[in-house]
């Protein structure tokens, strides 16, 4: 399963297909926050960029923490803020048909894994957590 058509199209709208690919979905020394920049004067095009990005979850994980991230931040949009979620554009453009994959027949054993933070939001001190879970090879939920 996978959004090739929408992932493309996404890039187009955005204006990023001469944009060049990188491999990770997100800059993991930019640290995001309410005050981390100035303020985005229109914030329509942060939350459409964001809304599309949470329907492309559906089918691509790796960017999953990303998107949660900066969707936190709606109501202060900040310039940092929009260049991350640009950035996972960027990550989408190196392999666009990326996907979910199911077999036929595998084994049907729940196979979970977590991993969380303690204290690592820098505006609230809250922990951030995050989990999978799988159905023999499959991918069945995540947050």
């Amino acid at each position: 399963m996978y959004q090739h058509k929408y992932t493309l199209d996404l890039l187009a709208e955005f204006g990023l297909n001469d944009a060049k690919p990188i491999s990770t979905p997100m800059d993991y020394m930019v640290k995001l926050s309410k005050t981390s920049s100035t303020h985005l004067g229109d914030v329509s095009s942060h939350i459409i960029l964001i809304g599309r990005l949470m329907y492309l979850t559906n089918t691509r994980p790796d960017i999953c923490f990303l998107v949660s991230t900066v969707s936190q931040y709606l109501d202060y949009a900040r310039d940092t803020h929009f260049k991350a979620a640009l950035h996972v554009f960027r990550h989408l453009k190196g392999a666009p048909a990326k996907g979910v994959l199911f077999f036929a027949f595998a084994d049907l054993n729940l196979t979970a894994f977590s991993d969380s933070d303690w204290g690592a939001s820098p505006d609230t001190r809250r922990s951030v957590f995050g989990f999978y879970y799988f159905l023999g090879k499959f991918l069945i939920s995540w947050r």
